[in-house]
């Protein structure tokens, strides 16, 4: 047991513990600031006083808002004026097309751990009771919607990379999404292969939305929007590519689900898949064990490890084609046998 002396230094700095009090609270200006708007008022200098007068807000309190987010280096300060800093302004500032405040609120909102150790204590909640597959633990058409721009930040190009290195440019291709959500993933394949067609199956609250995005970036002549529900319905047959991003925490047996993707590639066609990258033990990574707790400390239990998925889809008859660049997700690519169908 450690004990308090003057004389002898801590054996550990306590550094570690007094950090997170500073990371919570430059999170909470954070979303203070994208509450207020401010960085949509910031992409040129302006000075606080011009800030508080047009907002109708106390001019005192944000000068000292702005010196702080200015402290973190948020925002940044010569003489009297304010600015972006230049992430701030590509991220946070409304008028970007990279723009992510909405979709950070949102996650805020849906993985807040405010109630942890209520929970711990009591359990979930009485009234929380959710389906054994997850379907209904999210509002998965407005997490459509958030998610439409966030796509930009790694997981579009990462995906689109390693189509580039898989197909020719010419090449027809059959390509289904299995819980595409926003179809951005397939908007931009469809975008990159002119001579391919795209099928996209996601639950009916979501693909109205999707057909929306569809239109709006020209491809929806060439995909197919399909209501239903992956695990139980059919879902089609002689695929060239099947893109599973995300989706198999929400299958059940990946066994099961792996089979059923396996029976509609065409031999030789492609698996694209993306998993959490979740550890055998459930601890890593810490960004993805976190996200989810609010919902499973509420009595949800559908997070798949990474090795379960792969053991699942390599048992089904694929065979690995090759890694798909890094980004916040896991990428793999996996092939169906010329040889053989199982």
């Amino acid at each position: 047991m450690n004990r308090k002396d003057a004389s002898i230094w801590p054996e550990y700095p306590a550094g570690k513990w007094m950090g997170k009090l500073q990371n919570y609270r430059e999170a909470q200006i954070l979303f203070a600031g994208i509450e207020l708007d401010i960085f949509s008022l910031m992409e040129n200098p302006v000075s606080a006083e011009a800030l508080a007068e047009e907002r109708g807000w106390d001019t005192r309190n944000c000068r000292l808002f702005l010196d702080a987010l200015t402290s973190v280096g948020y925002v940044e300060k010569d003489e009297n004026l304010y600015r972006n800093m230049p992430d701030t302004d590509c991220y946070l500032n409304r008028k970007s097309e990279l723009y992510l405040g909405d979709y950070l609120m949102f996650w805020k909102e849906i993985t807040s751990l405010e109630d942890a150790a209520e929970r711990v204590r009591t359990g979930p909640e009485k009234d929380a009771v959710y389906r054994a597959d997850g379907s209904d633990s999210y509002d998965f058409r407005k997490m459509a919607k958030m998610a439409k721009t966030e796509m930009y930040t790694g997981r579009v190009q990462a995906f689109l990379a390693a189509m580039k290195e898989c197909f020719e440019k010419e090449q027809k291709i059959r390509m289904l999404d299995l819980g595409g959500g926003s179809g951005v993933m397939t908007a931009e394949f469809l975008r990159c292969f002119e001579n391919a067609r795209g099928w996209l199956m996601d639950q009916p609250s979501v693909t109205g939305f999707t057909a929306e995005v569809m239109e709006e970036y020209g491809v929806a002549k060439r995909c197919q929007i399909v209501d239903g529900d992956f695990k139980t319905d059919p879902i089609g047959t002689d695929y060239d590519l099947i893109v599973a991003s995300g989706i198999f925490d929400f299958v059940g047996d990946p066994a099961k689900m792996a089979k059923k993707i396996v029976a509609a590639l065409r031999p030789g066609g492609l698996l694209y898949l993306d998993t959490h990258k979740v550890s055998d033990d459930k601890t890593q990574p810490a960004p993805c064990i976190l996200g989810w707790l609010s919902t499973h400390l509420n009595g949800l239990d559908i997070l798949q490890t990474d090795r379960s998925i792969v053991t699942g889809v390599e048992q089904a008859g694929l065979e690995k084609f090759r890694n798909a660049p890094q980004h916040a997700f896991t990428g793999y690519i996996y092939q169906k046998p010329e040889s053989k169908e199982r």
